[in-house]
This record gives C-alpha cells, structure tokens and sequence, in this order.
C-alpha cells in the first residue's frame, strides 16, 4: 500500500500504520486506540459513505462560502448605488436592503437545510458504525470463550501450527485461535460451551 493511510474509523486518530500481511491482505493498527483490523488490499481507504458524505460536506461548506461572498457584493454594491444616489430616498433604500436580505436569507435557509441532511446522513452513518463495532466486540468475546473452551493442544480450526492437519497444533499455541476463530468463523460441533 503506497498510499497515506486514512484516519481510523473508530477514533479518528491519524496515528495508523499498516503491516503487509500475506501479499493480499494488510493489518491495519491504531495507535491511540488500539483497534487492529485485517483487511485485502486497499480496503482501509476504501471508504465509499464516509466519502460520499465527506465530499458532500465540502460542496455544502464551497455553497455556503459562495451565498456569503454574494451577500457581500451586494452589500458593496447597495453601498456605492446609496453613495452615487442611485437609491434616492429612503423608503427605496430601506426597501432595496430588505429585499437583498431576503434573497441572502434564503440562500443561507437553502444551504442550512442541506447541512441538516449531511448531518442526519452522518448520524445514521455513526449509527451504523457503532452497532457494527458492537457485533464484532461480540463476535471478540465469543471467540475468546471459544479459545478458552478448547482443551490442552487440540486446535478448532486451520492453524497455521498445524504442520500435519491433523487437528493438533504442534505447538501448542491455543492464544493463537483466537485470531482464526475470528477470521475464519469456525466451529466444530465438538467443541463444548458456545
């Protein structure tokens, strides 16, 4: 991955470095907090909501600067005609302004209405974010009683330290099922208490 890594998803920490893993996948690690993640390619920066919402941000902020430039060029412009006596009198005067109010009024209703929908689609986004996390902080515990569960040597699952298949890891690294369990999401019958 040449690429600058994005910010964690889960804290926002800019603190992330990546570890090539088997030539298709990388782990992905956070500094601040701690959240690992395993993932193909360039998967991590591949963020298609947070994108979508990020750009929208930046074309409601581009509108919203652009509303504000307006109202200021027709505050100039009201300032030079009332200067040249354009606007005779008063009551043309005060009538000009309101109407320039309004319009900018309007404009800024507009781009405050869409700021309210980029932040509504932000909220689902973190909603959904958060429930995600929570399945997979479950999926971690179940895992782990998983682990917990398996006696002596014996391994549940594709064990890298299981040199002859034979279902035993020659090792005896049981921590390391943990990781398996959580990526490959398998669990013999034989194996009591889940």
């Amino acid at each position: 991955m040449t690429e600058k890594l994005r910010n964690c998803p889960f804290c926002g920490s800019d603190c992330v470095s990546a570890i090539p893993k088997d030539g298709m996948t990388i782990d992905v690690f956070c500094g601040d907090c701690h959240a690992e993640v395993n993932v193909y390619g360039d998967d991590w920066n591949t963020r298609p909501l947070e994108s979508a919402l990020e750009a929208r941000v930046k074309e409601l902020q581009a509108m919203l600067d652009d509303s504000r430039d307006k109202f200021r060029r027709l505050n100039a412009i009201h300032k030079i005609q009332s200067d040249l006596g354009v606007i005779p009198d008063s009551d043309d005067r005060t009538k000009a302004r309101e109407e320039l109010l309004a319009e900018a009024n309007i404009e800024l209703e507009k781009v405050d209405a869409k700021l309210d929908q980029a932040r509504i689609a932000y909220n689902q986004l973190e909603t959904e974010f958060n429930r995600m996390r929570a399945g997979l902080a479950q999926a971690r515990a179940a895992a782990e009683k998983l682990a917990e569960n398996i006696s002596g040597a014996a391994c549940c699952c594709s064990c890298p330290f299981d040199g002859d298949n034979d279902g035993v890891c020659e090792i005896g690294a049981k921590e390391n099922c943990i990781e398996e369990i959580l990526q490959w999401a398998y669990a013999p019958e034989e194996v009591e208490g889940i």
